[in-house]
C-alpha cells in the first residue's frame, strides 16, 4: 500500500487501493457502499452476497481489504477466509454507512502503523 504525501481531506485517498471486497447478504447496502467506495478510491469493488463460498470468495482473497458485515453473512463464507483473516475488517451494522466507516477505520489504522 502506498501512502499519498499530499494531504487530502478524504481519508480513503490516503491509501492506494486495487481491490476491495464487501461480504454482506444486504445487497442494497453493499451495492450503495460499493458505488461510493469506487468513486472515492478508484478501486475495483466486489460484493459477495452468497450463502456459500465460490469464485467470488476466491477473488476476495486477493483484495487489499475484505469488509465483512458479520451480522449479515453466513458462517460458511467466514470459514472460506480461514487462511486470510488478516484481510478481514469487521463491519458493525449492516448499512452502507457502516461499511464505509469500517473502511475508513481500516485506513486510519494503516496510516498509524506506518507513521
Amino acid at each position: 500500500k502506498e501512502f499519498n504525501e499530499d494531504f487530502d481531506k478524504d481519508i480513503l485517498k490516503q491509501v492506494s487501493f486495487k481491490k476491495i471486497a464487501i461480504v454482506s447478504l444486504q445487497e442494497n447496502s453493499a451495492r450503495s457502499a460499493s458505488l461510493e467506495i469506487k468513486e472515492r478510491t478508484g478501486a475495483d469493488v466486489i460484493i459477495i452476497n452468497k450463502n456459500a463460498a465460490g469464485d467470488l470468495t476466491e477473488s476476495a482473497k486477493s483484495a487489499d481489504v475484505i469488509l465483512y458485515v458479520w451480522a449479515s453473512a453466513k458462517h460458511s463464507i467466514y470459514r472460506a477466509f480461514d487462511n486470510n483473516r488478516e484481510l478481514l475488517q469487521y463491519v458493525q451494522g449492516t448499512g452502507s454507512a457502516s461499511i464505509l466507516r469500517a473502511l475508513e477505520s481500516w485506513v486510519v489504522k494503516k496510516i498509524e502503523i506506518n507513521d
